[in-house]
């Protein structure tokens, strides 16, 4: 395992309560309750820069089938509760719920004061790990679907009143597949929306439609509020955008977030706008380590800003579900003066860890 990946894992796993690092089979491990939890695998038949998780039988199976490409088992251990995931496709946010989930099943033996493994029982029941989709206002559970399928149903942008909607996404995808429909919410005007748009094209990378789009339309006069403004009118840089059209009317410019249509969003709401988000206990970590990154020898011109400060803009429920949605943001200069604007997408479950999106928008040099 690569000290980097080994670094990542040991700073999460150690934020959670009781989790000790130790030594398992003479490989690095991390322990709760004197039971392993998470260690680098020693069999011959796991892959190089993999990590070895505890975790219930319907939990694997459930994780294997949503993301085999990320999650995987070897014969040696099918018959162990565990999970080897391999660690450089694995989203940080990903890791976080996959230890937190491992350090959930072992509390729960040791409260239960059960000792030993034990053994995969037929007819298992699977829990579906982020049921989250309705379609066509039916309970129709996507069961394979994972947190980043939900994360990536979500979109971000500005609309502007020739009906003309640029969006990215929250999550990362090279080649990525936008919402035929989208429902849209305003950011900036709250209760002028909920509208919907239509899916036009991809805006393709680097292209001047990509560059310039915020100065031709509205005539250039979308102002500092536009989401996708720059310094000095400066191209616009961020990866992944497309082009929506509105299907009704658009009043005026404004900024807003949207959705895949088949997902049922209910009771959005701005009251607790402007209030801190809530961090994490591994979120905190994450920050502090982040502030040890700056280099001692280096003077900042600019103080940068983290997760921290970032204020909640709206929250909103998923029809049917126990889950709900928080859009948060803060801004950051950096340490050089190189604003950015950083849009933050939680989805909120009971029992469970936030899963935390992000949208970055680089704003320019101040």
């Amino acid at each position: 395992m690569r000290a980097s990946d080994f670094a990542r894992v040991r700073r999460i796993a150690l934020a959670m309560p009781g989790v000790e690092e130790g030594v398992s089979w003479g490989t690095p491990a991390f322990k709760l309750h004197g039971k392993l939890m998470a260690c680098a695998p020693t069999h011959k038949s796991a892959e190089l820069d993999s990590l070895v998780v505890l975790l219930d039988f319907p939990q694997r199976d459930e994780l294997l089938a949503a993301d085999p490409d990320t999650y995987y088992v070897k014969d040696h251990y099918v018959d162990y509760p565990c999970l080897l995931v391999r660690l450089r496709r694995i989203h940080p946010d990903a890791l976080r719920d996959l230890l937190g989930m491992a350090w959930q099943y072992l509390d729960a033996k040791a409260r239960r004061g059960k000792a030993g493994v034990t053994r995969r029982k037929k007819g298992a029941v699977v829990r579906t790990f982020a049921t989250l989709f309705f379609v066509c206002g039916a309970a129709a559970s996507a069961g394979a679907q994972t947190a980043d399928d939900v994360g990536r149903a979500f979109v971000i942008g500005q609309a502007y009143s020739s009906g003309n909607i640029y969006l990215g996404g929250f999550v990362d995808d090279t080649k990525r597949e936008w919402p035929g429909r989208v429902a849209i919410f305003s950011i900036t005007t709250p209760g002028l929306l909920p509208a919907a748009a239509e899916f036009s094209r991809a805006i393709p990378p680097d292209s001047e439609d990509q560059h310039r789009f915020p100065q031709s339309e509205d005539g250039g006069s979308a102002g500092p509020d536009d989401l996708f403004s720059t310094i000095d009118g400066m191209t616009v840089s961020d990866p992944n955008l497309a082009l929506y059209r509105a299907v009704s009317k658009i009043a005026k410019p404004m900024a807003i977030i949207g959705w895949d249509d088949r997902l049922q969003i209910v009771d959005v709401s701005v009251r607790e706008k402007g209030r801190l988000r809530t961090l994490t206990q591994a979120e905190r970590v994450e920050i502090e380590g982040e502030k040890q990154t700056v280099p001692k020898n280096v003077e900042c011109t600019t103080e940068p800003r983290y997760l921290d400060s970032a204020t909640i803009l709206l929250s909103a429920r998923v029809a049917k579900t126990n889950a709900a949605i928080r859009l948060s943001k803060f801004e950051t200069p950096g340490c050089a003066g190189h604003l950015s604007e950083i849009y933050v997408l939680d989805i909120v479950e009971p029992g469970r860890e936030p899963r935390r999106f992000e949208f970055r928008h680089y704003v320019g040099p101040l």
